[in-house]
């Protein structure tokens, strides 16, 4: 994050080539990047996005500011949207004879939680964030792209779009590789420019499924009580994701 505030503030880089290969994370993650992709851009500098194999839900969303952006016949993209994620084992552990004590300052204070069913106002108020959540990916999109929103939404059910079809739709501009993104924002910037190449530890925040794999690895081998123990110690809390699973 660092370096893309440098590029920001810095005169000495002209441009910026995304190498986006991902399927998203966080909501809070994604909207930070976007952040400070939107300061370089608006220091007058030029930003392309080259999608590798995926670049789909927050992968797409910090991708959309780019004022190209190319992708391949085989990048999966698009799955515009919000996803929230939550595990109800209640009838597991009533089969085990495990039943639970809450003790809590609120009602909602323990929403989304794996020992109980949602009530209908959980429901819709948790529904109500998504739905926020979702707006902030519509206007992104619709800003970056130049679409109206309707145009947005109708393309904005989740689902993924290879990259033909998203030149075709207009959430890509142009058929390439990297090396095809690289040779033409050379072209725009002009002259010779030097090409720096700025990467770190990559962070993931992974989905529900993926953060309790060792739980569900563990299920056939240690019991009903040892099940419900796993699923327990790696339960997951609110945590909405730019996620393509």
């Amino acid at each position: 994050m660092q370096a893309l505030k440098d590029i920001a503030a810095e005169d000495t880089y002209s441009a910026v080539l995304l190498n986006v290969n991902s399927p998203g994370g966080g909501v809070f993650e994604s909207a930070e990047i976007h952040k400070y992709l939107m300061e370089i851009k608006e220091s007058g500098k030029t930003i392309y996005s080259s999608m590798g194999n995926m670049a789909a839900s927050g992968g797409y969303y910090v991708s959309a500011p780019a004022d190209q952006i190319f992708a391949t016949d085989e990048t999966i993209t698009g799955s515009i949207g919000v996803i929230m994620q939550s595990m109800n084992y209640t009838e597991l552990a009533e089969n085990v004879g495990i039943s639970y004590d809450v003790y809590k300052s609120g009602e909602m204070k323990d929403m989304m939680s794996a020992s109980r069913e949602a009530t209908e106002e959980e429901q819709d108020y948790l529904q109500s964030i998504v739905d926020t959540m979702f707006q902030d990916f519509v206007d992104v999109v619709a800003d970056g792209r130049g679409m109206s929103e309707e145009q947005v939404r109708e393309l904005a059910d989740g689902r993924i779009y290879l990259g033909g079809e998203a030149i075709e739709n207009g959430l890509v501009d142009q058929q390439g590789y990297f090396d095809d993104a690289l040779a033409a924002l050379k072209e725009e910037v002009g002259g010779t420019p030097q090409v720096v190449e700025i990467g770190g530890a990559q962070t993931t925040s992974f989905p529900f499924g993926v953060k309790i794999q060792s739980a569900i690895e563990s299920l056939t081998g240690g019991g009903e009580v040892k099940m419900v123990q796993e699923l327990i110690n790696n339960r997951q809390g609110v945590e909405p994701m730019y996620l393509y699973e």
